[in-house]
């Protein structure tokens, strides 16, 4: 179960509430471009586990699906999806 905090057109904070990770906490920052007809979005998100799992497998796995999430996004932002 996560928390999200937003803050109007900037940004959404998220952190975990309950659940089987030890911590999962980030945000999206959104910058607004070209007079607010663009945005820039930022991505940061924090994770740790007591599962035993090689934290290089966690990373590998992260690195692989974040550009996904972002490129959807990107797509369903463009109208495309």
């Amino acid at each position: 179960m996560f928390r999200s905090d937003y803050e109007p057109f900037s940004r959404i904070r998220f952190r975990l509430v309950e659940g089987d990770l030890k911590v999962e906490q980030g945000e999206w920052r959104l910058q607004a471009l070209k007079g607010g007809t663009a945005t820039r979005v930022f991505y940061e998100n924090r994770l740790g586990v007591d599962l035993p799992i090689p934290k290089a497998l966690i990373r590998e796995g992260m690195r692989k699906d974040i550009p996904k999430v972002l490129a959807n996004l990107r797509r369903v932002c463009l109208g495309a999806g």
